[in-house]
């Protein structure tokens, strides 16, 4: 079977655009104010965290990593990115913002794993991205 692997970059704007689209269960906004920066841990790690500039100081927005990849992947639905509904996504660290990637594969377990650790490798800088 063929494989396929997408690489998504989302920059500061798209990603406080991205959040700033999303609704919490409740249909309120999930955050108000400048992206001031975006953690995404450590490889492995399950939790992002983003600080923003808000009239009454820094808040600290904390999204699983399924929240944050189903609220960039919503994005990009509306944007008319199509993405693999099968395609598995792994978020990390970029130059400058977050990398979604996309890997649609027949490959399974450790298979799959090495060769996202590969992949996620061409995209990777850091955990941490501050935007000034």
């Amino acid at each position: 079977m063929p494989s396929e692997t997408r690489t998504i970059f989302f920059e500061q704007d798209e990603l406080a655009d991205a959040v700033n689209a999303y609704r919490d269960p409740e249909g309120r906004p999930l955050s108000r104010g400048k992206l001031q920066s975006i953690d995404v841990g450590a490889p492995g790690g399950d939790r992002a965290s983003l600080r923003y500039i808000t009239e009454a100081g820094i808040v600290e927005l904390g999204l699983t990593f399924f929240e944050l990849t189903e609220l960039l992947a919503s994005r990009c639905g509306a944007l008319g990115i199509p993405l693999p509904r099968k395609g598995r996504k792994r978020l990390v660290p970029a130059d400058g913002g977050i990398a979604m990637i996309v890997r649609l594969s027949d490959k399974s377990g450790v298979a799959f794993e090495e060769e996202m650790t590969r992949i996620e490798a061409l995209a990777r800088i850091g955990g941490r991205v501050a935007f000034a």
